[in-house]
């Protein structure tokens, strides 16, 4: 039984315990003890315990991937989600466009999204959104200020090496979401381009 295995291979002890935090295997070494003091578990067969604890330790990965993404992302409104989108008539939002949008096939089609409107009609809310559900969805992102981001640019050119580790850096991100002021007779406010660096498989971020 998964007990026996347990006491016969020292699995309490402290190297043990060491050894599966040195594979990253923390979460799974909890569950498997957590499943010592749960009667439905030492009900259960051998196999059954070890594919629930794997199952565990999968989806703490796939959290731990999330949260790594999304604080990555840098996203101003972290609690922004297309479900919470105002369609109000005078924000003159295209539901249908939205709801199309929302499946992210643009992304993988590698096409591009600008977000154009007034100050204060929440652009930066939409941009959020949408990067929110790319993070969920597998993808990589990040949030930037445009002109910031080009001042650090270039501060980066004086230094090769540290020029050439930036353009590397942006290179691995999935979704680039840049927003700046752009002033001009029909308009003043922010521009929102999120572009799709290269195509990428979600799943395999997970």
């Amino acid at each position: 039984t998964l007990n026996r295995l347990i006491n016969a291979s020292g699995f309490r002890s402290i190297d043990g315990k060491d050894l599966f935090k040195s594979m990253r295997l923390t979460p799974l070494y909890n569950e498997i003890l957590s499943q010592e003091n749960n009667i439905d578990a030492t009900a259960m067969g051998f196999n059954q315990r070890l594919v629930e604890a794997l199952s565990h330790w999968q989806d703490c990965r796939k959290t731990q991937a999330l949260e790594r993404r999304l604080a990555e992302a840098n996203i101003r409104h972290k609690n922004a989600t297309l479900s919470d989108i105002d369609y109000s008539v005078d924000r003159n939002i295209n539901r249908n466009l939205i709801e199309n949008l929302k499946t992210l096939t643009w992304i993988d089609n590698r096409q591009n999204i600008i977000i154009t409107g007034g100050a204060g009609t929440g652009k930066t809310w939409l941009a959020g959104a949408f990067a929110n559900a790319a993070c969920h969805a597998g993808y990589t992102c990040r949030f930037v200020r445009l002109p910031l981001y080009i001042k650090r640019l270039t501060a980066s050119h004086s230094i090769d090496q540290g020029f050439i580790d930036e353009l590397q850096a942006l290179k691995k991100v999935n979704l680039l979401v840049f927003f700046f002021f752009c002033h001009d007779a029909a308009n003043v406010g922010f521009f929102l381009f999120l572009r799709k660096n290269s195509v990428h498989n979600p799943q395999a971020s997970k």
